[in-house]
C-alpha cells in the first residue's frame, strides 16, 4: 500500500508533535506501508513550500498571499497523489472542516484515492471511501495502524 501522510504545518526536531508524526510514519513503514510525508517548509528567505519527503512539490512564495494560498489551494496535493499512484492519504488535521479541505478530499475520492482523517481536536478517525462517510470511528494512536492497514 502506498500512503501519503499529510500534515498542514512544518515539522521541527524539538517538537513533541513532530516526533510523534515521525514515529507514526516509522511504525507504518515497519508494517509494510510505503509512506511519503507531506509537510510545509519555510525557507530562510520566508518562501513557503509544500514538500513530499523534503522535495518541493509547490512553492507559495512569501507574504500574505502565500499564507492564504497554503490554506486554500490543495490542488498540488491531489495532483501529486494521483500522479504518484497513492492508494490513500492520511490527513493529520489541525483545523475544523473547511470547504477547501473537503473539496480536496472529494477530488481524491473521485480519483479512487481513499482518505483517513485524524483530528487532534476530536481524537476521532474517519475512513472515507470504505465505510459510510457519516460514521466516525474512535482511533487512538495505537488503533491508527489497524485503521490504515484495513484500507489495503
Amino acid at each position: 500500500m502506498k500512503l501519503l501522510f499529510l500534515v498542514f504545518h512544518n515539522l521541527v526536531a524539538h517538537s513533541g508533535i513532530s516526533k510523534k508524526i515521525y514515529a507514526q510514519c516509522s511504525a507504518l513503514k515497519e508494517n509494510g506501508v510505503d509512506v511519503s510525508l507531506c509537510t510545509l517548509e519555510i525557507a530562510p528567505d520566508g518562501t513557503k513550500y509544500r514538500t513530499v519527503d523534503s522535495i518541493p512539490i509547490c512553492s507559495f512564495g512569501s507574504g500574505l498571499k502565500a499564507k492564504l494560498r497554503k490554506r486554500i489551494d490543495y490542488s498540488d496535493i491531489v495532483k501529486h497523489a494521483v500522479e504518484g499512484r497513492y492508494d490513500a492519504v492520511y490527513i493529520r488535521y489541525d483545523f475544523n472542516s473547511d470547504p477547501f479541505t473537503i473539496r480536496m478530499m472529494d477530488s481524491l475520492k473521485r480519483n479512487g484515492i481513499k482518505s483517513v482523517v485524524d483530528s487532534d481536536i476530536s481524537v476521532r478517525c474517519r475512513v472515507q471511501g470504505t465505510r459510510s462517510d457519516d460514521e466516525h470511528y474512535p482511533a487512538g494512536r495505537q488503533d491508527l495502524q489497524k485503521e490504515i492497514l484495513q484500507l489495503m
